[in-house]
């Protein structure tokens, strides 16, 4: 569960507003070169860029409000995002993997049983000297 930062500390905010920085700007410039948006975004997001870095130098509580405004934004766009996200990777590569491996009759864990077999007993090796566990390579 995505859980928004209702009361960031003041090192959280000081933080943002140095990523605020290059964040606005940045975003700024895309929209008016990429998506060819009027200048004037551009100069809005790059004095909230300014505004926010200098508030987190002189008075870092003043960004709460914009930075609370911006998780209360980017929560459900962050939920659903990672929702697609592992269906993607669920359906794009455990399943294939799965259905592979019930085509080619591979069982790694061992989940069916053997008729052929005279017992599920696994031999395993003698344990190594605890001393060895400190010699990883």
């Amino acid at each position: 569960m995505i859980k928004i930062d209702w009361n960031p500390e003041v090192s959280k905010l000081k933080q943002f507003g140095l990523i605020g920085l290059f964040g606005f700007s940045a975003f700024g410039a895309v929209l008016h070169y990429k998506f060819e948006a009027d200048i004037n975004w551009l100069y809005a997001l790059v004095g909230v860029a300014v505004l926010s870095f200098v508030l987190s130098f002189v008075q870092a509580t003043l960004l709460k409000p914009l930075y609370v405004g911006l998780m209360v934004v980017a929560a459900p766009i962050g939920l659903v995002i990672s929702y697609a996200l592992m269906t993607v990777i669920y359906f794009g590569l455990f399943v294939p993997v799965g259905l592979l491996f019930r085509v080619l009759g591979r069982d790694p864990l061992q989940k069916y049983p053997d008729p052929n077999a005279t017992s599920y007993w696994h031999v395993r090796g003698t344990p190594r000297a605890p001393a060895s566990y400190l010699r990883l390579y």
